[in-house]
């Protein structure tokens, strides 16, 4: 009796062409996300924090900005990605400011700068009493405390209020007399971070 070989299954492999350049066509749609990094989300008054920007390659950005006290976004600049999708720029704000970036494939998420204000403070004795004068940059209303020095110790003297412009004034009289220090601190706020002044060296007589 002659056996008869069976043939061996030919399993077909059908790839759907369509659906997988569906899927890579819609994939491709949906572009690069857009995302917005700082260096440092702090800073002081008068310096920079590097801002970096990804999104599609080769499209354009627009960078949106809200400074407090404000509670609206504006648009600050719009440029081009480069070959890779960066943008890389440096954002110098004067008070606490947030900013996001929008490309045609949709928005990042909101990233703040803080910032530090300059503190100035001047005394002018007169015996041991103390005629102190201050200056908060940029200004706004806020509150400033007034210490003394010791040991690297501080001591409270007084809390006020600056004016719109962030200047204030208050007069103080003293028990002891000789040499002490002095420096004045601004309280943070929505504006801006807290800020420390100069350190003031008096003679009490």
């Amino acid at each position: 009796m002659k056996l008869s070989r069976r043939p061996t299954p030919v399993v077909t492999l059908a790839l759907s062409v369509g659906l997988i350049n569906g899927a890579a066509c819609a994939a491709y749609a949906s572009g690069v996300p857009t995302s917005i990094d700082l260096a440092t989300n702090a800073i002081n008054i008068g310096r920079s924090a590097t801002m970096s920007v990804h999104g599609e390659p080769g499209g354009a950005v627009t960078l949106y900005y809200e400074t407090a006290p404000a509670t609206t976004f504006k648009v600050q600049t719009t440029h081009a990605l480069d070959v890779y999708g960066n943008w890389v720029a440096s954002v110098s704000p004067r008070v606490n400011t947030k900013y996001y970036a929008s490309t045609a494939t949709g928005t990042s998420d909101i990233v703040q700068v803080s910032v530090r204000p300059a503190l100035a403070l001047r005394g002018t004795p007169t015996g041991r009493t103390v005629a102190f004068t201050g200056q908060v940059v940029p200004g706004h209303t806020l509150t400033v405390r007034l210490f003394s020095v010791k040991l690297g110790r501080l001591s409270l003297i007084t809390s006020v209020r600056t004016s719109a412009s962030g200047a204030w004034s208050a007069t103080r009289s003293f028990s002891s007399t000789g040499s002490v220090q002095f420096i004045s601190q601004s309280v943070s706020d929505a504006t801006s971070l807290a800020g420390q002044s100069n350190r003031l060296s008096l003679t009490l007589r």
